[in-house]
Parts: structure tokens; sequence; C-alpha cells
């Protein structure tokens, strides 16, 4: 059998990041109304959104289908928030502020 050279390695893990790819967004950010939420993705699993303050208080948990349209925050008071989008084992989290 073949060693794996770290060549090889390089070709692995640019194949894996290829595998997983998870970006997510929040715009119009800061805003008076409603931010949207927009995530790209090749997973196929359900995205969670969970938005909370400072304090780890959580105002809303949303669930979505990928391609499901995800928006919130017309019922927030001003301030700022952080908002934690989740699909899988992808996770990021974003700073709203809600003017």
């Amino acid at each position: 059998a073949m060693l794996a050279t770290s060549a090889d390695f390089v070709i692995m893990a640019k194949n894996a990041e290829l595998l997983t790819e998870f970006t997510a967004d929040v715009s119009p950010n800061p805003t008076q109304s409603t931010f949207n939420v927009f995530v790209k993705s090749n997973l196929k699993e359900k995205v969670q959104v969970r938005i909370y303050d400072a304090t780890g208080k959580t105002y809303n948990v949303l669930q979505r289908n990928l391609d499901e349209r995800i928006s919130f925050g017309e019922k927030l008071k001003a301030g700022v928030y952080f908002v934690e989008v989740q699909q899988g084992k992808q996770r990021k989290i974003l700073k709203v502020i809600k003017l």
C-alpha cells in the first residue's frame, strides 16, 4: 500500500471544505424593522436561527428549510442582538442592531 503524502492530505482537506459550504449573513443591519437571514449551504438539513441578547436571553428560535425565507425582528426593541445560525454541525453567530 502506498503511503499518503502531505500533498494528498492537502487535497483531502480542500475536498472536505468543499463538502460543507456554509455562509450566513443578515441584512439590512442595522434596521428599524425586519432582519432577513441569508444562508448559503450545500447541506440539505433544516436551518435553525436563534435570536438572543448579551445576557443570553433567547427572544426567538426559528427553524426553516434552506430555501425558505428567514426573517425576524419586527417585535424586537431597539438594542444589540446576536443571531446564531445553525445547520447540522455548522454554526455562525452574527451581531445585529435594531434601531
